[in-house]
Order: structure tokens, then C-alpha cells, then sequence
């Protein structure tokens, strides 16, 4: 309360405790109640309202006719109607009544928070009742009611929060201080911050940077036993009601924890990543075993179907024939696997050179005709004229077209048709694969480009495959410093995109070295 609010209401007090005359009396409270922001009312020796000034009426909801010859405790709050009537008793008794708190409950909206000072009203020497005097303070019971609830979401807060003067001193620390710096938090009010950190001058230069605007990062404290231990630190200024720092907030954050499950998952992450490797190398390894016996059935089996040692019956030419094309579709199974090893082992090697790409593309179309015209599918092949060389791998861009081109010409119905659409954007060439089969749902594209997925994983699936050729296919075209995108809606169809920048910065030996 303003020291002159305070004055004010000691004068308007004195006035009911003065005999004077009654129109003296009554002029004299008038000029007073008429400029004071407070409510003023008097009460009879029964509680019952006798005077209220304009104030008290406005902050009532009501007018002065629907309030005089009422008790006072029909404006009360149900809940504050017994302690106000004691008050009163004790105002008669003692003759004075300090700061006491009630709430009013006014005619309309909600309660208001009021403070009374009050004296007892004399006349001709003899007792009539009782002045009050009231203040309005419901803002201040909002603020102390948040400021309540700061303090106890600072008291049990997990983080240790420390205020300091602008010398480091500690004016305030919470229990999760006590409790992170090991120390008993009732004792550290007026050392200096200088304990927390194992290096003095640590405490000033966070001083510093809180008075600059704030800083947050990561510093290495001391408990009180002198152990050293990682923490997050978030540093900010206090301001005075001139916007002037006057003091400093420490929130601090104990890391170890969380230090010791990085430092174990690096350590994961990096026997996964020997795992990995090991695999990858196995699985190339073993694909130049399998190869081995793979090229000799290739090679017997292509020799009887030319009959060069004598003729074969139609049986046997129809078992050679079942022989050499499973042998291809399991040779090309291996070199998908050897080719995906050697990505992720980090040991492939792009050819880089100048590529047409018109060339490429229509070498791609004519290696696929075959199998279109065999299930009576059409290929229709757009290109934008004028495409500038593609510095790339030829066979490895051919391979990404292949595999995105057989499994359209696969996941599409017979007598249909698939298309390849070749357009530049910007510094890129996007050869787009589309096709009007199956589609993929989408909650189901995350799996396309992982290796050994299939979209349907069943026993019963239709189509045939390991699920490594969208997933070779993604990983050449990163090793182009490109990417493959999908669209599709399941029953659609799907666009397969490759993207590919026109002069990559690509490395002849990516992988550092060859198989």
C-alpha cells in the first residue's frame, strides 16, 4: 500500500474517534471518501451498513439504496462470513482493526479480495459503530497466488536452480541443489557460486554472459566432496523494476547419466557398424564362392542346349533349357547381393564418364522389350530434348533403369502399359518409371527401399524376388549424390523416380578401394 493511501486512511480512521459536531463531522468525511480509491462505510453497533461512498458502491454492484440498512455480512463470501463477524466482535472490543483479509461477493462478477482497517465511530462521546476503510486487493492475491506456485514448482523441481547477486553470491537455492552439489541447501545462501565449478573464474565469465542476454551449454561442476561431473547450465539476468540487472538465475541439469548412455551407445553403434561391415564383406565373399560352381552349371548347360556333343531329346532339351534359366535368375540374385555388399562394405567403384543419356535409356528400353512383349505390355518413352551429358557409372545407372523397369513390367497386368519419362530440372536429370499396376499403400513405402523387404511378405505372395533391387537402386543413386523417390497409391500404380545431379563432385573409387 502507497504510503500516502496509508496516511489518508489514518486520518479518515481519527475522524470517528473526534467528538465534533455532526454536519462538521459529516463534511469533513465527505471531502475525504469522495477522492479516495478505497471503499469507505460505516456500520451501526449491529453490522448493519449505515454509509458507503461511491467507490464502495461501484466495487458492490449496487446502489447506495440497496446496500444502507442491509448487514454488512450480506456482501460477504459464504466461507468468510463467521472469521468477518469475529472481526467485527473483536473491533468493538479492542477499538481497532488492522489489515484484516476477507472477500466480497459482489452483485455481479467474481469475488474481490479486500483489505480493511477499521476504528470505532463515536458521537457525543457515545459508541454508534464502526468505520471501515477497504482496499481492492485481488490483484495482489493473483500475483501472490503465482508467486506461490512458482515456488513450489521451483522447490520440487528436478533441476538445481540458484539465484546470485551480481558478485556471485548466493541469494537463493533450491533443494534439488542441496541434492545435485551435495551440499544442504539451508547453507548455501551467502557463499559464493565459486563452489559449483571446479574453476573459479568460471562463476564470473556465466555472470557475464547472463547480464549479456543469457547463454546456455554444457560446463563440468563440482559437488561438495570436490567430484567433478558433466552438467547442462542455462544462465539468465534478473531485472529490477528499471530493467537494470540485479541478479543472476544458475539452473543447472546433472548429465552423467545421460553422458554414460551416450558414451554406451557410441560404443554400440560402433560394434554394429563392425557387425555390418563383417556381414557385408561376408556376404560379397561368399557371393565370388557361389559364382564359382554357378558359372561351370552356366556354362554345361549352355553347352548341351547348342547340342555341340550330340542331340537331346525334347525332355532333356526342356530340362537344359529350365537349367540355364535358373541359373541366370540365381546369378543375378548373386550379383544383386554382391553389388549391395560392396555398397555398404564400402568397397564400390564408379567408372565415372560422360554419358547420353538418350543412348543409355533406349539401350535400358531394348534390354526390357523382350519381357514387355512377352506379357503384352507397352513401353511409351518420353525424353526433353537436349539433355547435357550425364558425368556418372554407365553400367550402374542402366542397372537403377533396369530394376525400376522390371518391376513395372512385373507389378503390371497384362496388356497394359509402363512408361519412362526423361526431363531436366534445374542442375538434375529425373528418369521417372511409371506404371498403372498394383500401387503400393502408403504405410507400407518406408519398407521399399530396405534390403530383403517385400511389400507382401506372405508365403502366398504373387511375385517373386529378394527385395534388394529398389534397395541397390537407392544406394547407387546416393553414391551419385542422387536419390529415388516414390509415388504411389495402392490400385493406382506407382512413379519411381530417379534424380540424379548432372555434374556430380563423384570420386572414380568411392569406396576407397575395389573387390
Amino acid at each position: 500500500m502507497l504510503k500516502q493511501d496509508r496516511l489518508l486512511q489514518d486520518q479518515l480512521l481519527r475522524l470517528g474517534t473526534v467528538e465534533i459536531s455532526l454536519s462538521q463531522s459529516e463534511e469533513l468525511f465527505r471531502a475525504y471518501v469522495e477522492t479516495a480509491n478505497d471503499m469507505v462505510y460505516t456500520v451501526d453497533l449491529a453490522g448493519v451498513m449505515t454509509y458507503v461512498n461511491s467507490y464502495g458502491q461501484k466495487l458492490l454492484g449496487c446502489r447506495e439504496d440497496e446496500i444502507l440498512g442491509h448487514s454488512c455480512l450480506n456482501f460477504v463470501a459464504p466461507a468468510y462470513r463467521e472469521i468477518t463477524a469475529q472481526a467485527f466482535d473483536n473491533l468493538i472490543k479492542t477499538g481497532e482493526l488492522r489489515d484484516f483479509n476477507f472477500v466480497l461477493q459482489p452483485r455481479a462478477g467474481g469475488e474481490i479480495h479486500l483489505e480493511v482497517n477499521g476504528k470505532l465511530l463515536y458521537r457525543k462521546g457515545e459508541l454508534v459503530g464502526g468505520m471501515g476503510i477497504g482496499r481492492d486487493i485481488s490483484e495482489r492475491k493473483r500475483i501472490e497466488k503465482q508467486l506461490q506456485m512458482f515456488s513450489r514448482a521451483v522447490e520440487s523441481a528436478y533441476d538445481s536452480a540458484v539465484i546470485t547477486d551480481l558478485r556471485g553470491e548466493v541469494l537463493y537455492a533450491n533443494p534439488a541443489a542441496g541434492r545435485i552439489f551435495s551440499w544442504h541447501s539451508g547453507v548455501l545462501a551467502g557463499r559464493s557460486a565459486e563452489i559449483f565449478y571446479p574453476e573459479r573464474r568460471q562463476t564470473q565469465w556465466l555472470i557475464q554472459q547472463a547480464i549479456a542476454g543469457g547463454w546456455s551449454g554444457e560446463v563440468v561442476c563440482s559437488r561438495c566432496n570436490g567430484e567433478r561431473f558433466p552438467a547442462l547450465v542455462s544462465v539468465g539476468p534478473i531485472y529490477d523494476e528499471k530493467n537494470n540487472p540485479t541478479a543472476v538465475s544458475f539452473i543447472t541439469r546433472d548429465i552423467t547419466q545421460q553422458k554414460q548412455i551416450e558414451a554406451e551407445l557410441a560404443s554400440k553403434n560402433i560394434e554394429l557398424e563392425r557387425a555390418s561391415r563383417l556381414k557385408s564383406e561376408f556376404l560379397a565373399n561368399m557371393s565370388h564362392e557361389l559364382r564359382t560352381p554357378l558359372t561351370a552349371i552356366l556354362g554345361f548347360s549352355s553347352i548341351l542346349k547348342q547340342q555341340i556333343f550330340g542331340a537331346l531329346n525334347p525332355k532333356q532339351q526342356l530340362y537344359t533349357h529350365q537349367i540355364n534359366q535358373s541359373g541366370q535368375h540365381l546369378l543375378s540374385l548373386i550379383n544383386d547381393v554382391l553389388d549391395l555388399s560392396k555398397v555398404e562394405a564400402g568397397r564400390m567403384r564408379l567408372e565415372v564418364s560422360p554419358i547420353a543419356i538418350n543412348e543409355l535409356c533406349e539401350d535400358a528400353l531394348a534390354l526390357m522389350s523382350e519381357q514387355a512383349e512377352a506379357r503384352k505390355i507397352k513401353i511409351r518413352y518420353t525424353m526433353q530434348p537436349h539433355l547435357p551429358y550425364l558425368m556418372a557409372d554407365e553400367l550402374r545407372v542402366r542397372q537403377m533403369l533396369l530394376n525400376l523397369l522390371a518391376n513395372a513390367v512385373k507389378f503390371s497386368k497384362e496388356e497394359t502399359e509402363i512408361g519412362l519419362d526423361v526431363t531436366m530440372q534445374a542442375t538434375e536429370v529425373h528418369m521417372t518409371v511409371w506404371d498403372n499396376g498394383i500401387g503400393i499403400p502408403e504405410d507400407k513405402q518406408h519398407l521399399l527401399f530396405k534390403p530383403f523387404q517385400q511389400i507382401d511378405g506372405s508365403l502366398s505372395r504373387c511375385h517373386e524376388g529378394t527385395g534388394l533391387g529398389l534397395a541397390l537402386t537407392r544406394r547407387l543413386a546416393e553414391l551419385h549424390s542422387g536419390t529415388v523417390e516414390v509415388k504411389s497409391s495402392e490400385g493406382q500404380g506407382s512413379h519411381f523416380t530417379i534424380r540424379l545431379p548432372f555434374n556430380a563432385n563423384l570420386s572414380n573409387d568411392v569406396g576407397g578401394y575395389d573387390m
